[in-house]
This record gives C-alpha cells, structure tokens and sequence, in this order.
C-alpha cells in the first residue's frame, strides 16, 4: 500500500490517497478521499488510516504501507512522538496494525509517483472513492502504475543556477 497526502497550502484544502498492489506488483485497488481543511501531516497520518482500514476490510492481513513522509514513518514506528493534534490519529492507526501483519517503509517521492498522481488527482474530492478496476484510473495514473511496474520511477527535475 503505497499512500499520500496532498495538502493545497498548509494549513489548506486536504485529500489523502492510496494504491494498494499485490507482491508482484499487480494492481488490487486505490482509493481517494478529500479530508477538509488542515495541515499536511494530519492528511498523511489521515491516508495511512483509510489505506489501512480498507485494505483490512479487504480482508488484506500482510501489509507494506509505503509513505514519502518520513514523519509519519517514524511517528507509527515510535522513533517519534506525535504532536496532540496528531495522537489521536497515531493511536487509531496503531489499533488497526494489531489487526494484521504490518511493515513500514519510508519511500523517497520518486518511488512512491503513483500515489502522488493520485493524490494531486483527487485533491478536490469532498466524498471519498474507492477503486477496484485498473480501468477506472485516469490514464495518467495508469501510466505512472506501468512505468513504476516496470522499475522506471520517477524522476524529479532540478534546474541548473546560472
């Protein structure tokens, strides 16, 4: 499970996504949700709830949740302690790791493109979707699960200083 949040300014408009695949890298479902108003770790703490809920629902109990926020990373490992704005949803989300068989691993945003696709793409959902047919993704995002699928991730431009 491969998630994101975007925040649109911080504070600012919040949508939160994910992409789950199986170990072969076989697409199984995404989801994406708008969370409101607020900052950008409350929807990356936000995303990996409802990526690991659904996948639990799912009835998913080996789980890799991948995140570009090395925040939430060590906040659900507890190399970090949350904020209070942010406890609540850390103890929500460490309730549903006793659920089932969870490792967490920290991916730079090069490796995690198509979440972050995702996650630009729905940034003005206000109700929350689920995806279960591969074909029902915009094609960007199709493009960006392929390219990933195949080991060419992204590659983030950096511009030269005169």
């Amino acid at each position: 499970m491969n998630i994101d949040g975007s925040a649109r300014g911080n504070p600012g408009k919040l949508g939160g996504r994910g992409l789950a695949r199986d170990d072969n890298g076989k697409f199984l479902f995404a989801f994406a949700s708008g969370y409101g108003w607020g900052s950008n770790n409350r929807v990356e703490l936000r995303a990996a709830y409802d990526g690991l809920l659904l996948s639990l629902n799912k009835g998913f109990r080996q789980i890799q949740l991948e995140s570009d926020s090395k925040l939430v990373i060590d906040l659900l490992s507890g190399r970090s302690s949350p904020s209070w704005q942010g406890r609540p949803w850390v103890a929500r989300i460490k309730n549903l790791m006793n659920r089932g068989n969870l490792s967490l691993s920290f991916i730079h945003r090069e490796g995690n493109s198509p979440a972050n696709g995702l996650a630009h793409w729905g940034g003005e959902l206000q109700e929350s979707r689920v995806i279960d047919r591969f074909e029902d993704l915009p094609a960007s995002i199709r493009g960006l699960i392929f390219l990933d699928w195949v080991g060419l991730g992204a590659v983030r431009a950096v511009s030269e200083s005169a």
